[in-house]
């Protein structure tokens, strides 16, 4: 299992994610709205063709060194 800090801005949780789910699947059992702006993993930018990977994809086997991380999704916002 992982342990992934999951959120937003304002609000981030921790969870026990199986390395086998996909970043798409742990923000929507976060319940956190990823579509609307900029997805990080670990500080790194992910594209949207990234949410359909596996966390044991992107490098996460769950092993010490690889159990934890920081998934967090940025709305961007006009200037007002």
């Amino acid at each position: 299992m992982l342990n992934m800090t999951i959120g937003n801005k304002l609000d981030r949780r921790r969870y026990n994610i199986d390395p086998n789910s996909t970043i798409r699947q742990a923000f929507e059992t976060a319940g956190v709205e990823y579509a609307m702006g900029m997805v990080s993993l670990d500080g790194e930018t992910i594209g949207g063709s990234d949410l359909d990977k596996t966390f044991y994809e992107m490098g996460y086997t769950g092993e010490p060194n690889h159990d934890k991380g920081y998934l967090i999704a940025v709305v961007k916002a006009d200037n007002a």
